[in-house]
């Protein structure tokens, strides 16, 4: 009898197992893999998004841009309330609200070389949609740059990065930088 018990608890458990493997295959790692699944930010919906959270999205621009070096990547650990930059970890307690909120969100945050900070929300194999912040603001957003599109707010932008189209030639359509951005 305890072995029929014990029998079938493993095969219960055994099918939850499988059950949960299949969910995460095939909502995280199929679309990483593949880039299947449907984009979760468009130029559009870039402008709701920054909009709702502006207040976290800037402080976590600032505190980035304050810091020295290229290709930063940051990100806040729950487990000791500190934020991650480069692998270390690092007391920013004015800026861990913030970058919780945004990493909930589904962003991944960096600051990349030529002074752009990403907020990339969605990511295949070869491409990847976001919002990126330019500190100088030119609208060289990204490497393999297909599609970027400024946003209500001054230097942000829905940038649109793919490397096979931007190999095929795809670039950017020219559009026109507001003139109270004050550039020429």
């Amino acid at each position: 009898m305890v072995k029929k018990v014990l029998a079938y608890t493993g095969m219960v458990v055994y099918a939850v197992i499988m059950i949960y493997s299949a969910i995460f295959i095939g909502k995280y790692v199929t679309p990483w893999i593949f880039g299947v699944g449907i984009p979760t930010i468009t130029a559009k919906s870039a402008e709701r998004y920054l909009e709702k959270d502006f207040e976290s999205f800037s402080k976590v621009a600032e505190y980035l841009e304050s810091l020295e070096g290229n290709s930063i990547d940051i990100w806040a650990s729950k487990r000791t309330n500190t934020i991650i930059v480069e692998g270390e970890e690092v007391k920013a307690p004015t800026i861990f609200k913030d970058l919780a909120l945004l990493e909930k969100r589904g962003y991944l945050i960096s600051k990349k070389s030529g002074g752009v900070i990403t907020f990339m929300k969605w990511i295949s194999w070869n491409q990847s949609k976001g919002i990126a912040y330019s500190i100088d603001g030119s609208d060289q957003v990204e490497d393999f740059l297909v599609d970027v599109k400024p946003l209500s707010k001054r230097n942000w932008y829905y940038y649109e990065e793919n490397s096979d189209e931007y190999k095929k030639g795809k670039r950017p359509e020219p559009y026109d930088i507001p003139k109270e951005w004050g550039y020429e």
